[in-house]
């Protein structure tokens, strides 16, 4: 959110990166911090918020935003849970998230939050609501831009339907697979996985 901010900010400005950081820091880092993957120093955030010309407070979170962090945190937190098969503790964090979580304020938690309920899902045995699950985690993956996720879950429908012998539903969602890891043709691993897939 604050990388977000301070994009704005500059392109508001017409800045580029470039321009935003000289005489201080570098444009790699302006793009570090763009992407979300520095977070600044209260002395580099001065020196930004000066230059962009807007005060301190400006580039400080809001409620939604420290919000938004710990439901990603706790999602983050139930898929460890998972993958070492702590599936009380994940049950525990997703019943927290489910109380706090609004996907129309916090679009960028949706995805990893039905992954998790995919998953949970999965271990009670209830398939279907987890592949269910699993193709929303999908979409809303694909809505914020992160095909790779995306093209995660739904091969994961496939697979579990496939290992389940839902034969004609795994191949269905291996084909759905395949289409959206071609479609973004940094996906080669997910596309060769899907046609492994639909040829068992």
């Amino acid at each position: 959110m604050l990388g977000k901010r301070i994009k704005e900010a500059r392109e508001a400005r017409g800045l580029t990166q470039a321009e935003l950081a000289e005489g201080k820091v570098s444009r790699s880092y302006i793009g570090s911090v763009e992407r979300g993957e520095v977070r600044p120093s209260a002395e580099n955030l001065q020196f930004l918020a000066e230059k962009l010309r807007k005060p301190l407070s400006y580039f400080l979170p809001d409620e939604a935003e420290v919000l938004a962090d710990k439901l990603k945190c706790m999602l983050a937190q139930a898929k460890a849970c998972i993958a070492i098969e702590d599936v009380d503790e994940a049950q525990a964090l997703y019943q927290e998230c489910a109380t706090l979580y609004d996907p129309a304020l916090y679009p960028e938690v949706t995805g990893a939050y039905y992954e998790v309920a995919a998953e949970l899902e999965r271990r009670q045995g209830a398939l279907l609501n987890a592949v269910a699950f699993y193709m929303r985690a999908a979409e809303a993956y694909c809505d914020i831009g992160l095909h790779e996720a995306a093209s995660n879950c739904t091969y994961a429908a496939a697979l579990h339907l496939y290992k389940a012998g839902h034969l004609d539903f795994a191949l269905s969602m291996a084909v759905e697979s395949l289409k959206r890891a071609t479609d973004n043709t940094t996906l080669p691993d997910y596309a060769r996985r899907s046609h492994y897939l639909i040829g068992c």
